[in-house]
């Protein structure tokens, strides 16, 4: 790295130490995805997602939050499997979708319970 001297790096904020800490080991911080099916209370159809908080996305589509589910609710969670990483709830998430009809969603949701 031309121009850049040993002391402008000591003061970068990565290269900083802490000097005291109340961890006793690292904290890793593990994040779920989730692939979910709600059906309308209404009128029986489906809506499949994924999402990183259920709990936030499922008040998010029962106050209308979403144009594809707005004014079909109320919604009930039928259906939710939880992955590792964002791509592998977002592949199930298509798989589902490709297979979108009511027949595949029952069969989804059976063989969960």
């Amino acid at each position: 790295m031309s121009g850049c001297s040993a002391a402008w790096l000591a003061r970068l904020p990565w290269e900083q130490k802490v000097e005291s800490s109340n961890l006793s080991a690292p904290t890793i911080f593990s994040m779920l995805y989730f692939t979910y099916i709600i059906k309308s209370d209404t009128s029986g159809r489906f809506y499949t997602g994924s999402t990183d908080n259920l709990e936030r996305r499922l008040a998010e589509h029962q106050r209308g939050k979403t144009p594809s589910t707005r004014n079909r609710g109320p919604w009930t969670l039928v259906y939710s499997k939880s992955f590792p990483t964002k791509a592998e709830a977002v592949k199930w998430e298509m798989e589902i979708k490709r297979k979108k009809n009511t027949a595949s969603m029952e069969r989804i949701i059976s063989a969960s319970n």
